[in-house]
């Protein structure tokens, strides 16, 4: 009897780790006085170097201006929104961030923004009524939030 040589081949893959998607952690503004500069702060979460930006627009307008968010290390990324780039009595605006080499994998602060987005209202300076030095609301929210001297009032909103 002869015997035939059994080769067996053993299949070695080749794998490369699936890489979650950025994820951004983001208090929302809820107070600025008009004419004001605002710093927007976010701490990003990912496995690889990304970029994040700040998107706003006035108050239900159309177009989106996109700024870009400085990373200030830890995760930290800073954005500042110039009174020049807001006029009126609102703005509405969200966070991008995106992996440099892989721009797929993206996240926005809020989740499927633009349709959802963080809404700020402006004051025009000191609210006669309560002496508020900043105001604004809460998304979604039929409360004002009015700050003065370090103390949050809130009331419904009028």
């Amino acid at each position: 009897m002869r015997t035939l040589p059994v080769i067996v081949s053993s299949l070695v893959l080749a794998s490369t780790p699936v890489l979650a998607a950025p994820t951004v952690d983001h208090s929302p503004v809820i107070a600025w006085v008009a004419g004001q500069p605002v710093d927007i702060e976010a701490t990003v979460t990912a496995d690889a170097e990304v970029a994040v930006e700040l998107r706003l627009r006035e108050d239900e307008a159309i177009e989106w201006l996109t700024l870009p968010m400085t990373d200030a290390g830890d995760g930290m990324f800073v954005g500042t929104i110039d009174a020049e780039y807001v006029h009126g009595d609102a703005f509405d605006y969200y966070l991008f961030a995106a992996e440099v080499d892989d721009p797929l994998q993206s996240v926005t602060n809020p989740l499927m923004a633009p349709d959802n987005h963080h809404t700020v209202d402006l004051d025009a300076g000191e609210d006669e009524a309560s002496g508020c030095v900043a105001a604004g609301h809460l998304p979604g929210m039929p409360l004002w939030v009015c700050a003065v001297a370090g103390l949050a009032l809130v009331r419904r909103r009028r």
